[in-house]
């Protein structure tokens, strides 16, 4: 009857861990989606960012205060906001950074980090962005095209 039940439990893991991980992709790419079509507005508001998309602590950190955190991080949205205003928003695709093709696996990053890696890009490649996440928020996103590396500001 033991064996029974440990038979049950790995098969509900093997069955379950799967639909975790695709539900779990699913809801970050919607988070990215999400943040792409509220900072393509340019009246974007950065608490509202905060509130549903940046992962953004609140304290100070030993290498920015929180204000230049919030004005980099401004900076940075703002000009990604431009480039998502002068693309056609409908073909973006959202991959995770493993699943997608390797010549724009570009990102000098762990294992671990490339698990939590994301893709943003359209057809052409002409818009190419990377974000990394943690559960259902943007820790970091890369605005720079040719960018090789996350900047973690929190």
């Amino acid at each position: 009857m033991r064996n029974l039940k440990m038979v049950i439990l790995i098969e509900a893991l093997i069955i379950f861990n799967p639909c975790y991980s695709q539900d779990s992709h699913q809801k970050r790419q919607e988070v990215i989606m999400d943040f792409l079509n509220y900072i393509k507005e340019p009246s974007w508001k950065f608490d509202t960012l905060v509130k549903k998309y940046l992962l953004f602590r609140k304290d100070e950190s030993p290498k920015f205060s929180k204000n230049d955190r919030k004005m980099i991080i401004s900076f940075a949205v703002a000009y990604l906001s431009t480039e998502v205003q002068n693309t056609k928003f409908k073909e973006l695709i959202i991959k995770p950074y493993l699943e997608t093709d390797s010549s724009m696996q570009k990102m000098f990053i762990r294992r671990e980090t490339k698990e939590a890696a994301y893709i943003v890009y359209n057809k052409d490649k002409s818009f190419l962005r990377y974000f990394l996440m943690d559960k259902d928020k943007i820790v970091s996103f890369v605005t720079l095209k040719q960018g090789r590396a996350f900047v973690l500001l929190n």
